[in-house]
Parts: structure tokens; sequence; C-alpha cells
């Protein structure tokens, strides 16, 4: 390190704590700039960047040390199950070679053992992958643009070519991206709350508050700081790096791994009794006459099958196929302009009910330019570059290019291109393509472009006049105001105060205008109609209207907007066109098919806002949608907002806080809702969002913060793919889930039967042998987890209903499908093992000596013909809705294609060139064929079952209900597979139906697999009964004190019932059945509304009883409590019978009585 430069301790001395004394200490700004080799004016010089990177290092934290392929392998050998295959896979080995000799007693156990290692090594190669592709995707997640000064020019570089010395410039919104020090800036603010736990703002200057702390926010103005500590070195890195920690798993992932769990035990306990089983078989049958090595080769290998079918049931490739999923699907989703920064945001966006969008550049091009208006009271009418529209009605405006014009003022023109040049932050920078291109708000850029056309240089008119107070722009206020030193055409003051922003807002302000001639008179009546007319006109044209005025002031301290009469002098307003985005009309159609209902929120007038509305295909008069602005938006009550939700489409005219508060009730009526933001104060309603988008073209770095995904072209299109991808990745677990357990059971069916069918009871009886459960399993969790959860979504997927929060991860039809193909599966096999051997020529030669059941050809046959039938099975597993064809979309899915292929040639080398290792025979070319033909069937079975009638596929049974009831009993983890609340998700959205968002008649809440056990509007011949079980109830165990408690229920129930004002509800109304008297949590809700009910009550008890629904899993008995009462204060008794059913693991009925 040079003798002149600072050393990186004492540089960051300044920042932790933040120390204005150190500042001094060292010089000064000047003096630590020049250190620096830097320039407060000019900044860095391009020769000194690399130096300054050289010594104090990059704008970068270390990567993490992410585990290499060997640790990765390592880890893996710690599991538990794998472990004890090696132990008994070892004492295989050591039996056999004491019993059968070194020729041949080593092939059991090393086979086990390289089977083994095969897992281990595929397992881990796809956690090593994974890791990399995390990494990428971390990589760009938090690589962005920030603007800084070199050699004089501001430029856009990534964050992470910061170095010490560089002039950046912050504007309101960013995050800091180093820690710097204070060269200039107007009304500074940061927000260091995250930094220090100290609410409030700190307000930056050069005095008290020099230091800015990286990762901390600039809350208002706009400011140009010193580069001090980056990286490593900073504030924000040195938190940073004691904080890491792993990356959390997703809900789906949590989910997926208790079902995981869950059916590993179903396997333990499954192997433990085979093996048991086996034992006592072995024992009784061979009594006294056991050989004591045979013996012992027999309980190893009875003990290595139980631990080889633990490790086949264990579905270690469902967490597996999620990260997968996830990992593949954000890499594609960055090819779609999608960034995901929380990856829980693609399961999420497949359950998307709603999305609040944000107009400008998300449904508009965002490509703004002038086009019409009145400036210094001249209409004008002119395409982006200054000549006439071709409309015919005005010209464009009488002003060359030097800025002159023959009836015009020339002060007044130059007064008027000034307010445009000064107040604005926009600028140009150079892009990484070298293009010189602007760099800000998109409407400030248009206003700059215009007066760009008449000979305007707005940097050079920067450069000649002084700032002397910035006020930027609030979105609550929606303008932005510059005081600067230069005098007002006639006034005598000496600073001019400019403003500009939503004409309508701003217009308010004016009472005085300019003439053309630059005199300034008052504004009268009939020429405000004028301008209130002009403003009509374009708000109607879909124009963004600005109001551009200003005034004489005597001080800068005040912003005199504020004021009860501000007194401006309106100069213009202009109309800025933004054009709709050309694909945004089928992507919002695409959404509505989907069932996703888009909503505008919008800040710009409510004319301008129904044009696009209509014009995009969200907003239609003739289904009664609605469009309201903020201001009337907030003072509605949560009441009123509830009963106009579903029919609002456009939120006009509205601030940060009403799309806050939109996203607020919107998520009360349980809908998953998707919202867009770019500004600083869009934080809170982007966090609040089920999933926030911000903006990655025109996004603040708040905004990108607070958002779950950023759209990187800012384009409504792209929010249409990520429910795409998210729907993918829920269907691909599903088929991975359907899959693997179809297999795991038709495993462990072939294993218990064939051993427990043998006279002898040998262990070499199995129908499929260890080596083979272990290749069995790889094609089910590694291979599988490839193939099925990297498959593209295709848009059939945006024809279904949004998946529900609580989406079972079977439907009923996938879960009775599944079934079939077990036990057909299960017959196909059995039938060929047992009597099989003459029609495929493996019977057992007379003079065979093997101590097994069946030829070892034949066993051969049958373990060919199970690992064909679960190949062909992948590809019926690709369809979840009934689709014949499986085959379709193939082409497109080549990573199931080669990984599928594989595992096919992979199979026939194991069959023909396995031999001992791995106990099998050749196969005849006669008995390949019958294995493929018999293994084909799965084809066959599946379509049979397509083919059913829905009544059978997805209708009512009864008795299903109740099985599942006692497996839930026994696994209640296997509850997140079943859901009986939800309808079957084969049925469409139709088009004019939920694709409106309840635009007809809400459906109501039912139950497919639950019996009909309390039927409504049927009450007399019930009641009887459910007295007689209410007064059972207590005589059963414990039924005093459960007793007790149900009569507090019924008691504040209907107490709430009566407090909250339900209609003419009567103390009498309820009762409460427990047949058991045990706790029970609600699983059911069934309505049944009277023909005279009105629309709104339709909608208010659909809204209760799907909230009851999915309050399901809650056994806590406040919850759904609450929701009772809920449901009794909007209906009479006259209008609504309400029954609930409880199922897991009791039921209990509420019955609204006459």
């Amino acid at each position: 390190m040079g003798a002149s430069k600072i050393p990186v301790k004492d540089l960051y001395g300044m920042v932790d704590p933040k120390s204005a004394e150190k500042l001094a200490e060292l010089g000064g700004l000047d003096a630590i700039a020049k250190k620096l080799d830097s320039n407060t004016e000019r900044g860095l010089s391009a020769d000194k960047v690399d130096e300054n990177r050289a010594i104090y290092g990059i704008n970068k934290l270390p990567d993490v040390k992410f585990r290499s392929f060997i640790m990765l392998v390592w880890d893996a050998l710690h599991d538990r199950t794998l472990i004890m295959l090696i132990i008994a896979a070892c004492i295989s080995l050591a039996v056999g070679m004491s019993t059968e000799g070194p020729e041949l007693g080593w092939k059991d156990g090393v086979a086990v053992l390289v089977a083994v290692v095969l897992v281990v090594c595929i397992n881990s190669g796809n956690d090593y992958q994974k890791e990399k592709q995390f990494r990428a995707l971390n990589e760009a997640k938090n690589d962005h643009p920030v603007s800084v000064v070199r050699d004089g020019r501001t430029q856009r570089i990534s964050i992470y070519d910061i170095v010490v010395g560089d002039i950046v410039v912050l504007q309101t919104g960013d995050i800091i991206p180093a820690d710097g020090v204070f060269v200039s800036g107007e009304g500074v603010e940061a927000d260091e709350s995250s930094a220090t736990g100290e609410s409030g703002n700190v307000k930056k200057n050069a005095d008290r508050e020099p230091i800015f702390l990286s990762g901390t926010q600039i809350a208002a103005g706009n400011a140009k700081m010193l580069a001090i500590c980056v990286g490593e070195q900073s504030f924000y890195g040195q938190v940073m790096l004691a904080l890491r920690t792993p990356d959390e798993d997703t809900p789906l992932q949590e989910k997926l791994s208790r079902l995981a769990d869950a059916i590993g035990n179903f396997g333990i306990i499954a192997a433990v009794f085979i093996f048991v089983i086996q034992m006592i078989k072995y024992f009784a049958i061979n009594g006294s006459d056991l050989d004591g090595d045979e013996t012992g080769n027999n309980v190893v290998g009875f003990l290595v099958i139980a631990i080889s079918i633990v490790v086949v049931a264990v579905p270690e490739g469902l967490p597996l196929a999620v990260t997968i999923a996830l990992g593949y699907s954000s890499q594609h989703m960055m090819r779609d302009h999608n960034l995901v920064r929380h990856l829980e945001a693609c399961e999420t966006m497949g359950g998307a009910t709603t999305i609040c969008s944000d107009k400008t550049g998300t449904l508009t091009q965002n490509k703004m330019a002038v086009v019409q208006g009145m400036a210094l009271d001249k209409t004008f009418e002119q395409d982006r570059k200054g000549q006439p529209s071709g409309a015919g009605r005005a010209e464009p405006w009488p002003v060359d290019k030097q800025g002159q014009s023959q009836s015009l003022s020339t002060d007044a023109i130059k007064m008027f291109l000034d307010a445009l040049a000064l107040n604005s932050t926009a600028y140009r920078s150079e892009n990484n393509e070298g293009e010189i291109t602007f760099v800000g708000s998109k409407t400030e850029t248009a206003l700059l472009e215009f007066a760009e056309l008449y000979g305007c240089d707005f940097e050079l008119r920067r450069s000649a006049v002084d700032i002397a107070k910035s006020f930027p722009f609030s979105s609550d206020m929606k303008r932005m105001s510059v005081v600067v030193k230069q005098s007002f055409l006639e006034g005598n003051e000496q600073l001019t105060f400019h403003t500009k922003g939503a004409a309508e807002v701003v217009l308010k302000m004016c009472d005085r205008y300019i003439t053309p001639e630059g005199k300034i008179e008052t504004m009268s009546d009939d020429k405000r109609q004028e301008y209130e007319k002009l403003l009509a006109n374009l708000n109607e044209q879909a124009l963004r209207a600005i109001c551009i005025a200003a005034r004489g002031v005597d001080s800068a301290d005040k912003d005199i907007t504020l004021d009860d009469k501000p007194n401006l002098v309106c100069m213009a307003i202009a109309g800025i066109q933004d054009p709709l985005r050309p694909e945004v009309r089928d992507a919002v159609r695409r959404c509505q098919e989907a069932g996703v209902v888009v909503r505008m929120v919008t800040g710009d007038a409510l004319a301008i806002a129904k044009s696009i509305g209509k014009d995009c295909g969200l907003f239609d008069e003739t289904k009664d949608h609605v469009c309201l602005e903020g201001p009337k938006f907030r003072e509605m009550t949560p009441a009123q907002i509830q009963e106009i939700l579903p029919k609002l489409r456009i939120l006009a005219r509205s601030s940060p806080t009403d799309k806050f508060k939109l996203v607020s009730a919107l998520q009360e009526r349980r809908e998953v809702v998707a919202v867009t933001g770019d500004g600083v104060n869009d934080g809170p309603a982007l966090k609040k969002a089920d999933v926030g988008f911000s903006m990655g073209l025109t996004g603040t770095d708040a905004a990108k913060e607070a958002s779950a995904i950023v759209l990187m072209d800012d384009n409504f299109a792209s929010i249409v793919n990520a429910i795409k991808w998210g729907r993918g990745i829920f269907d691909n677990i599903r088929k991975f889930l359907q899959f693997q357990l179809t297999v795991n059971f038709v495993a462990i069916i072939i294993v218990f039967v064939s051993i427990m069918a043998d006279p002898e009871g040998r262990v070499d009886s199995a129908a499929v042998k260890p080596v083979q459960l272990l290749w069995i399993n790889i094609i089910m969790d590694s291979f599988a987890a490839l193939a099925l959860a990297t498959e593209l979504p295709t848009v059939e997927l945006l024809k279904f209903k949004p998946y529900d929060r609580n989406e079972p991860l079977f439907t009923r039809f996938v879960q009775r499908r599944m079934c079939f193909q077990i036990v057909m599966q299960s017959i196909t096999l059995l039938t060929i093992l047992f009597a099989g051997a003459r029609w495929f020529d493996s019977m057992k030669e007379p003079g065979n000596t093997e101590k097994t059941q069946f030829s070892r050809q034949h066993y051969t046959i049958v373990f060919n013909t199970f690992v064909f039938s679960s190949l062909f099975n992948q590809l019926n597993c690709r369809k979840l809705r009934g689709e014949l064809n499986v085959f379709a979309g193939l082409t497109r899915h080549v990573v199931f294609v080669v990984v599928w292929i594989i595992s096919v040639i992979i199979q026939i080398l194991i069959v023909e060139f396995g031999g001992d290792f791995v106990e099998v025979s050749r196969l005849e070319p006669h008995q390949w064929g019958g294995c493929i033909v018999a293994a084909a069937f799965v084809f066959v079975w599946s379509t049979i079952f397509n083919l059913l009638p829905k009544s059978i596929t997805t209708g009512d049974w009864p008795w299903w209900t109740s099985v599942l009831d006692a497996v839930a009993r026994c696994l209640p983890c296997l509850k997140s597979c079943h859901n009986p609340d939800k309808h079957d998700e084969q049925n469409y959205v139709s088009d004019d139906q939920d694709s409106q968002g309840q635009d007809t008649e809400p459906v109501q809440a039912h139950d497919l697999d639950a019996p009909a056990a309390a039927a409504t509007g049927h009450q007399g011949s019930n009641d009887a009964a459910l007295k007689s079980q209410s007064e059972a109830a207590p005589s059963s165990t414990n039924g005093g004190r459960r007793g007790s408690e149900h009569d507090q229920l019924l008691s504040s129930s209907t107490q709430a019932a009566a407090s909250s004002g339900a209609h003419a509800m009567h103390p009498a109304a309820l009762r409460l059945l427990s047949p058991d008297g045990r706790s029970s949590s609600l699983s059911h809700v069934e309505v049944d509304i009277k023909p005279d009910a009105s629309p709104q009550l339709r909608r208010a008890l659909t809204l209760q009883s799907e909230r009851m629904s999915l309050d399901a899993e809650a056994r806590a008995r406040h919850r759904w409590q609450q929701a009772v009462q809920d449901m009794l204060s909007v209906a009479t008794v006259d209008e609504v019978d309400v029954s609930l059913l409880y199922i897991f693991p009791s039921r209990a009925c509420l019955h609204a009585l006459p």
C-alpha cells in the first residue's frame, strides 16, 4: 500500500461508530478524497479504479463456502439407513466368505456395498448440481446497477464494481451500496433503523451527520457520497458475514419432508414386520433341522432385505425433487424475466387468485413522450419527435430547434424550458453496452426529451443555475419541487419556486397563468374551465397529464405547495403518452382464463385508468366492474370494501397506503395476492402481499428489497409466466410423489408375498433381491426426481383454477389412480411369479440345486418386468388429470427423455451382464418381449381408469373416507395428502365465470369424500337424534369435563352472536354435539342457502364457509369458534341452515335450529 493511501482500519473507524470527529482527524472530505486519488466533483479517473480495487477490495462479500462433492459424499454416508445397510453388507460378506469360501461368499455383500456407493454418488451429484444452481441464482439476485461519477461523467455500473474513492449518486429509495461520506445533497434523510435499531430518519449533512452506512436506505432527497468502505470491509459486509446462515426450507419442502418422514416410518414398520414374519416362519418350518451356517446366511439375508425395503421406502428423493424443481424453475424463470429472490414465491404463485398491478411500465411500455397539451397558453399536438401527429386537431408547439418563436415570448420559453431542466432528477449515463441512455423516471425523461426538441441543453442549464433547495417527488403529494437562484419573469424576487406533478393536483394550486406574450395574468373562471376541459380530454385519451407551474419567492426554506393558497403560475399542462404493451391483452386474458382476477392500482386519473383498463381487457362495464378513486376508497368501511371487492377492478389516484389497504382486504377474503410496485412507499404492500413483484428497470432498491420476485423487464406478461411456473412446480411434485409411492408399495407387496409363499421360508425366495431393490431405489429417487421434477410448464396449466393455500398433495383422482395401479401391478407381477414360469419358459431344471422356489432366470423376469413397469408408469405419471395420451409433450421434456433412456440402457446392461453380482440371469429374446409386454400393461390399467365414469374416479365414496380417517389416525402426517374439502381440480375455469372473479353466484363450499351425515334443510327428523346424542355425550369417557367445555363454547358462541347483532338469532338456535366428547378439528363446512337469500348474503356465507374449511388443520377451538360466530352474524335462521361436519378423529354437528 502506497504511503499516501489511508489504511482500511482508519476508514472503517469513521463508520463504526459513525464519527464526524474521526473524519476531521483525517483532514476532512477533500483531504480524504485526495488521498484516495479521487475528486469530489469528477470522481475517480479510469486509471485509478483498478488500483483502488487492488488495495481496498471489491464491493462483494466472499462467496459462501459450498460443500465440495467429497464433503457431500461424506454427509450422505451419515444416513442411518445406509449405515445399517453397510453394516449388514459387511456381516453378509463375513458370513458368506466363512461359509461359502472366498471364491463365492463375497458376492452378496460386495454387491450391496457397490449399490450403496452408487446411491451415495448419485445423490451427492444431484446435491452438488443443486448447490451450483443456487450459487448462480444468489449471484444474479444481489447484482443491480448503481450510478457513480467517474472522469466527470455519471455512469451506471454494477454494484460489485464500486471501489473506494467512487462518488456514488444516491436517490430516494436507494439502498446505500457502500459506506460513504456526504459530498452534496438537499433534504437528504436516511432510514438507519435496520443498522441502529432506532426509529425515525436521520438527516444527513456535511457537518453533524456526514457518514452513510451501507445497507441502509435513502428515505428522502438526493445526494452524492464518497465511498470509503466496500465489500466485507463495510458496515453491511461485517454484519452479513456474522449473520450468514443456511437457507431455510420453503413451506413445500417442509411439507414434503414431513410426508417423507411419515412414509419412511411406514417403510420401517413394514420392514420390521417382514423381518419378524420371515424369522418366525423360517424357524417354525425348519425346527431342529437347522444348519448353523445356512441359518446365519438366512438371518443376515433377512436383515439385508428388511434394510433394503427401508432404503426403498424412505423417499429421500421427495425433498430432492422439490429442491430440483425449485432450482430448475428459478433458472428458467430468469429466462422469462423473473428474478426469484425468495424460493417460496415460486410455489405461492401457483395459487395466486388476484394480481394488483401497476399501470405505468407494467401494463404499458413505459416509453413516454409528450404528444399533446398546452404550453404558455398555446395548445399543441405532435409526435414524439415534434412533428405533426396527423390527427389534425392541433399543430405542433410553435417553437424551433433553437428555442425561438414568432408567437411566443422568448423569456417565457426560456423560463418554461428551465422548469423542465432544473426540476428533474433524471440524467444521461453510459450503460454497459456503451450506449448513452436516460436514467430516472420515465415521466421526467419524456419532459427532458421534449425540452431538447427546442434547443434546451438541460445539463448545461443545470451547471449554469444554482439549486437552493429541492423537495423530492412524493407519491403521497404527487408532485416534486425545486427552488433555484433565478428571478421569475416579471417578479422582483431573487428565487424561483418550480413545481410539477399530477395536473389535477397542481392546477388547483394555480391562480395565474402565462400568456403567449410572457405576461402573467389572473386565471379567470373561463380560463380555468379551458384548462380543465383540456385535462379531461387528455384523460379520455389515456394520456398522463402533468402540470408545470412556478412562482417567485424570497426564501428557499419552505415548500409553498403546502400553503392554503400557493398562488402558483401555470406554465403548461403536458399530455404524456405511454402506449399499452402489445402482449398485455393476451396476458390479461390468460390470467382470467386461469381464474386469476387482474386489478389495476395506479396513481393516474380515473378516466386514464378506465381507458387503459378497457383497452387491456381487465375492466368491463357490462359486467358491473367497479372503478374507484383512492380518496373514496380510503373513506369506506371494512364492510363496504368487502362488499365491493368482487367487482373492483381499478383503483385510480391511489396512494401506496391504498394499495396496502387493498392487499389486506383481499387477504381477509383468503385470496392469494400478487402485487407489483416500484417505489419506496410500495414496500409495505410488497411485503404484505403473498408474492411481491418489484420492477427491475424502474424500481427502487427499497422496492426490490421488499419483493419476492423482480420483474427484469417490468412486463405484466412475465407475471403470467410466474403463475405458470408456480403451478408447474406443484404439478411436478405431485407427479413424482405418485410415481414414488406406487413403486414403494408394489415393491413391499411382492417381496412380502413371495417370501411368505415359499414353503421353506428361505431368504433366496424373495422376488426382488436386496441389490436389485437398491437399483430400483436409484430409479425411483434420484433418476425420477430429475426426470419428473424438471418438466416445463405448459399453457394448459392456465386453464385450471388456482391452487388453494392448503391444497392437498394428492387430488382424489390421483389417489384412486395410484391405488388402482398398485393393485394391478402387484397382481400382474405376482401372477408372473407364481404362474408365469411356463409362459416364459423359465421353469426350474430338474437338476437345478438352487435353494429357491423358482429359477434365477424366473426371478430375473419378475425383476425385469417390475423395473420396466415402473419406467412405463413414469410416463403415466406425467399426466395428472386423466389425459389419455401420456406421450404428449414428451419431445419438449429433454431431461425426462434422456434420464428415461439412460435408465432403460442400465437395466438392459444389468440383466445381460450383471450375473451373480446382481443375482440375475440372461434372458432370451422371447423372454425380453414377454417382460416388455407384461410391463406395458401399466398403460392399459391407466387408460381403463381414465375412461371410468367420474362417479368412480372422483365421486363420493363414503367407505373411502372411513379408510382415510383410519389411516390418518395411525399416521397423522399423511393428512397432508388428503383433504376432503377440495373438489377435484379437473374442472376447467370458464371464461365468463371464475375468470372474472365473482361475476356469477359463488360456488358453495362442498365435500366429495365425507358422508352426508348431517344433511341440511331437514331439521325435523334430525333434532331428536341430535338431542339424544347431546344428552349421551357427557356419559362417555371424561364426559363431565368435555360436556362443560361444550357448554362454555355454546354459551360464548350464542352470546357473541347476539352481541354482534346476529339477526333474530335465538340462544336456543345453537346445538354443539360431539358424540364421543373428544376434541375435533374442523375439516368440512356445508352451507345450504335458501332460494330467496340475497346475493350479498350468498357471498358473505361462501366467504365464511371457505374460511372455516381453510382453518381445518387448526385444532385450537377458538379459531373455528370464531368462524362459527362470523357465520352466524351474517344470516337469519329463515335464510340459511348451517351444517358443519368434523372428521379427524370424531364427528360433531352444529345446526341453526328454527
